[in-house]
């Protein structure tokens, strides 16, 4: 794609069997403007809060202001009497109920996921988290009590007139000292924090591997937490129908068949009596993939009070209580040979994933890709879960991949600094090649496909590699110090296994595609669109995409985890011959003819000695003005197989040595996506994705006070992000090597952005400041943190 010789090329058609054969691409891959914008720039979307109902009234919440303390007496006499207050719910309230926890099911479900265990002799425990806790609070910023009053203010005022008294506990938010046996128990019926720990790999093989290495070189890291940030902060307005017995939920998610489910065991009533919709979603990037109490307590409290109950949190509060990312701590050793081979590798990784469990899918994702893009023959790791008092982590973007692509990528930077290899000519010669694929690699996860050496090559030749040297001089005699960073990467792509679509043609000859995936700013419409187009060889302005509501939608596993273009294109592939042939029936009964006689070509069915012939959406006007059958089909599948995109990001920084200002001055990425749907796109959620990876890396972070426990990012105030004025203009390049696992050869490209960014920009970083003998920095790499490490190395 973007015309670049150097960039791999799929087949000109889809290669497809039956009924499909010989079709082409059509309107896949092409650079199609996003048919959802025009709604979403003139404010006709319809996102949470948009949604009211007749007579709704207002909840506000109650947060917990410490990390760990019993709930010895709530207080509510004050608040309930005070204007407009129609109830005042805590804990207790949800007990007497008989409200279940959230069932988060966090262990991930497709057949070839890592597996994450519990220490031996011990059962999954993951802290249940309740909608309201009656017992004691276990983060700062948890929900304790909800106030529901006829407006918003008056229910902001009640909240602040109820009373709890706390007896605080011992707490615990660094997941180092969750570790230690002597640590504050987040739960007392877990022995200690760790409740996963699992181990992978030929451990005895890489044990002998190290015994004959001549180099052994180790990295310990923090890659601290972040968080989502959506711009759109969570709403949630709740219904309950006493005739119906019925519940409505009107809120933003990334799949709402999941939270349907959840929302029934919660609420101990059958699915059917839930409904969830959500329509137009202003961002998740992983953050809303969960349920959040706030989802089950309007829909609880719309039922006992008899109106709707609308919700919507501040931004102070989306710093409290929204799931955070990342959290790790890493720990690699990389086993070399004297020329530079790899031999081995050692990891120890452990996930925060705060005081309850909603996700494992950071640890497990990142547990399968510890070896990176290379050939490293064994290798050894231990992955643990911890908790602390902090808010839960959940997967965000590229879940958990960015994580131990930053320890590889760093380790193999130490090896060359430390033992005098070239960066690049060290991760060449150690790359899985083409010829491997598809390659199992150490730990247990199967490459599918990928050209990573040329990825390399590409990315350095976008990046200017060659003119670097003349640049640095020329940074230095403005006092400056530039550095150059590079970053491979793969990740892989898997996701909930379960996907279904409905297709029709209406009567209005419109083709209506319902889906269970859940877009939130990822172009599904347009995207979808394209393939749907060019299977069925109708107009994208004719398509029309339906999510996002349970009972239109009845299977489907949203949207994460690059799963839903890769689901959707294949179900669309399996529908479409269905379709032709329902498509070819009609036709017959129409023209007069046999349905073998039929033909389906260039977007028409016709057949011989008939001078009329119909494309989709005329038959489905025909078909319907004359009572036939619908023009119509159901497709469902079961998809376990992962992908695996990847590519290699090139980063320049410009740092000032005596203020520690770091500039990010250049920034190319290579992406092999496997099959490109819509290049406009893809370039685009490339540049989100480079985007957040580089807030990461330089300036986001939720800082929690050592000494109270207090989370300090509570605004934009003291959280940083990447803004348009200092993130420079992207050299993108799209690669399409296929992937053998899906009809289309689909792999991601909704994440391959994020993936390598924390890792580039800090080696870049430290490229600048190794003349000055700083040899790493923690993220994010701050000018003031720059500039204490400069200090530091000066001392």
């Amino acid at each position: 794609m973007d015309g670049d010789p150097a960039t791999t090329l799929p087949p000109a058609g889809l290669d497809l069997e039956g009924e499909l054969a010989g079709i082409a691409l059509g309107a896949i891959g092409q650079p199609l403007r996003r048919k959802e914008d025009r709604r979403l720039l003139t404010g006709t979307g319809r996102f949470s809060d948009d949604f009211s109902l007749p007579g709704q009234v207002w909840a506000a919440i109650v947060r917990a202001p410490h990390p760990h303390a019993r709930i010895a007496a709530i207080d509510r006499a004050r608040a309930a009497a005070m204007p407009g207050v129609l109830a005042v719910l805590t804990g207790a309230d949800c007990r007497a109920d008989g409200l279940a926890p959230i069932p988060h099911d966090p262990v991930p479900k497709t057949r070839y996921d890592m597996k994450l265990v519990p220490p031996p002799g011990r059962d999954l425990f993951i802290g249940p988290q309740y909608l309201l806790p009656a017992d004691a609070v276990r983060h700062v910023g948890e929900a304790v009590a909800m106030v529901v009053a006829e407006t918003q203010a008056q229910a902001f005022d009640a909240a602040e007139a109820v009373a709890i008294d706390y007896e605080e506990l011992p707490w615990v938010t660094d997941p180092r000292a969750a570790l230690l046996p002597e640590a504050p128990l987040v739960w007392r019926e877990s022995p200690d924090n760790v409740f996963i720990d699992t181990k992978f790999g030929d451990w005895e093989a890489t044990d002998r591997a190290f015994a004959q290495a001549d180099h052994v070189v180790t990295l310990d890291y923090h890659v601290a937490r972040v968080t989502g940030v959506p711009m759109e902060p969570r709403a949630g307005l709740g219904e309950y129908d006493a005739a119906t017995g019925r519940y409505t939920l009107y809120a933003g998610s990334g799949g709402v068949v999941r939270q349907k489910r959840e929302l029934a065991a919660v609420l101990g009533v059958d699915p059917e009596r839930v409904h969830v919709v959500s329509r137009d979603v202003g961002g998740n990037f992983g953050t809303r993939n969960r349920l959040y109490v706030e989802s089950g307590l309007v829909l609880w409290a719309a039922r006992k009070i008899g109106r709707p109950v609308k919700y919507l949190s501040s931004r102070s509060e989306v710093f409290l209580s929204d799931f955070q990312g990342r959290d790790l701590l890493t720990r690699v050793e990389l086993a070399l040979r004297k020329d530079g081979k790899f031999l081995a590798l050692r990891a120890d990784n452990v996930s925060n994933v705060g005081a309850y469990c909603a996700s494992l899918s950071p640890l497990s994702k990142g547990s399968g890709l510890v070896t990176g893009s290379y050939g490293i023959p064994v290798a050894s790791l231990r992955s643990r879960a911890v908790f602390t008092n902090t808010m839960p982590t959940n997967a965000y973007r590229s879940s958990g991949r960015p994580e131990v692509t930053f320890a590889i990528e760093q380790v193999i930077d130490k090896a060359a600094r430390t033992l005098g290899f070239d960066r690049v000519e060290l991760r060449r010669m150690n790359m899985v090649g083409p010829a491997a694929m598809p390659y199992p690699n150490a730990v247990g996860m199967t490459y599918d496909s990928g050209t990573y050496e040329a990825n390399l090559d590409l990315s350095m030749r976008i990046a200017d590699w060659g003119g670097f040297a003349r640049r640095r001089q020329e940074a230095a005699s403005r006092g400056r110090l530039l550095g150059l960073g590079l970053a491979h990467y793969v990740e892989s792509a898997i996701g909930s296994p379960h996907e279904r679509t409905d297709i029709s043609v209406t009567p209005e000859g419109r083709v209506r595609v319902v889906i269970g995936t859940g877009p939130s700013g990822q172009g599904h419409e347009t995207s979808f669109a394209q393939v749907v187009s060019a299977l069925l060889r109708v107009p994208v302005a004719a398509i029309d995409l339906v999510t996002g509501d349970t009972d239109i939608v009845a299977v489907g596993g949203g949207s994460h985890s690059g799963r839903s273009m890769r689901h959707a294109a294949t179900l669309f592939v399996k529908a479409a011959p269905e379709l032709i042939a329902t498509g070819k029936r009609l036709a017959a009964q129409l023209l007069g003819a046999e349905p073998g006689d039929v033909t389906f070509a260039d977007g028409r069915f016709s057949a011989p000695q008939r001078n009329q012939s119909f494309d989709f959406l005329e038959l489905g006007r025909e078909a319907a003005a004359r009572g036939l059958e619908p023009l119509a089909v159901t497709a469902q599948h079961e998809m376990h197989d992962p992908v695996f995109p990847n590519g290699c990001a090139v980063c320049e920084v410009e740092v000032d040595p005596e203020t520690g200002w770091v500039d990010l001055v250049r920034y190319a990425v290579v992406d092999d996506v496997g099959r490109c749907i819509n290049p406009l796109i893809v370039h685009g959620q490339t540049h989100g994705g480079a985007a957040q990876g580089i807030g990461q890396a330089l300036w986001e972070e939720c800082a929690i006070d050592p000494g109270s426990g207090q989370p300090l990012s509570g605004s934009f105030m003291d959280y940083g992000m990447p803004r348009a004025d200092n993130i420079p203009a992207f050299e993108t390049r799209i690669v399409e090597v296929l992937s053998p696992r899906n009809p289309l050869g689909i792999k991601a490209g909704g994440e391959g952005g994020t993936t390598p960014a924390p890792a580039v920009v800090v080696s870049a970083i430290l490229d600048a400041l190794v003349p000055l003998g700083v040899s790493e920095i923690a993220m994010p790499a701050t000018p003031f943190r720059v500039w204490q490490a400069i200090q530091a190395a000066r001392r």
